[in-house]
């Protein structure tokens, strides 16, 4: 959790000073032109990290391979976290197709899995992009979206998607609940950016800079599950004079926290319960926003399909 800063904090006030300077920088060392071949003959491994919910997993890998390039661009690896309900039964249609291959591990080794997962990417990858099984709808173009910035920007290091906010997500939303400050540029095209820590629930970076300053984390030997890699990602990123940021006209459905997902959130709220954060959300009814989500959801996103 990101504690939140007065709006005059004085390192609030210096870099609302500094943002217009500092967006104008950026618009210059933007390139408008994009070589679309050169795109799309990148290759992408794309790693899909879960543990017992099998129910979205199920629909993230639907609408991943719906709006997907044709292979054998992307690849995809699920990592799964030794989970115990129906994840290998819903793996199972899509790795006998050939869309994606399955590393299911011994133990739960929460985040960590993402130091581990993207060790196993063929060599001859290009670019990186983490997601979480959460990432419930994807809209037609998403990955070129994703990857278009890093030939117009010289030196971004990590990119991530925006999040669709309705009353389900908005909790979950840093960009419209003020827990980072985030300078909002604006590019030739229709681009925007807000730059500042990208969220790594679905997030590309290129691999040469990967590799240049560590990758994600591996806290494994401390017994940390939750591991906040996209935080250690984003500040090892800024110390190597690279960008970040999240790519605003970019929206993906991230069904994250405790409005969404009841398991994330027990999870979630029994790791962190002892540290005080979170005590204001145990108000919330689990077991009847849930259900509420879901419908929600399969309305809007899935035409009604379960």
């Amino acid at each position: 959790m990101v504690k939140k800063r007065s709006p005059w904090d004085p390192r609030v006030l210096r870099k609302r000073l500094k943002a217009p300077l500092r967006a104008r920088a950026l618009q210059k060392k933007w390139q408008p032109e994009v070589d679309l071949d050169a795109l799309r003959a990148e290759k992408v491994t794309i790693v899909v990290l879960t543990y017992n919910r099998c129910g979205f997993l199920r629909w993230c890998l639907e609408s991943l391979f719906e709006t997907l390039p044709e292979q054998p661009r992307c690849e995809v690896i699920v990592w799964d976290n030794a989970s115990v309900d129906d994840t290998k039964e819903v793996c199972r249609p899509f790795v006998e197709a050939g869309q994606l291959r399955v590393i299911h591990h011994e133990q739960n080794i929460g985040t960590n899995a993402y130091h581990f997962a993207f060790k196993e990417a063929s060599p001859d990858s290009t670019f990186f992009v983490e997601m979480d099984d959460d990432v419930l709808w994807f809209r037609e173009g998403w990955l070129e979206e994703l990857l278009k910035p890093f030939q117009q920007l010289p030196r971004l290091g990590y990119l991530g998607a925006n999040q669709i906010d309705d009353r389900f997500t908005e909790i979950d939303n840093p960009l419209t609940k003020g827990e980072h400050f985030y300078n909002h540029v604006s590019f030739k095209g229709g681009t925007k950016i807000a730059f500042g820590p990208a969220r790594g629930f679905c997030a590309a970076t290129p691999r040469r800079i990967y590799e240049e300053v560590g990758g994600f984390p591996d806290l494994t030997s401390t017994g940390q599950l939750f591991v906040s890699e996209d935080g250690h990602y984003n500040r090892v990123i800024r110390k190597a004079g690279y960008e970040r940021g999240i790519l605003v006209s970019l929206p993906l459905y991230h069904a994250t926290g405790p409005n969404c997902n009841a398991d994330y959130w027990k999870l979630f709220v029994d790791k962190k319960e002892d540290t005080g954060h979170f005590q204001d959300q145990r108000q919330f009814d689990r077991d009847l926003i849930v259900p509420g989500f879901v419908d929600h959801f399969k309305a809007t996103y899935r035409g009604g399909r379960s």
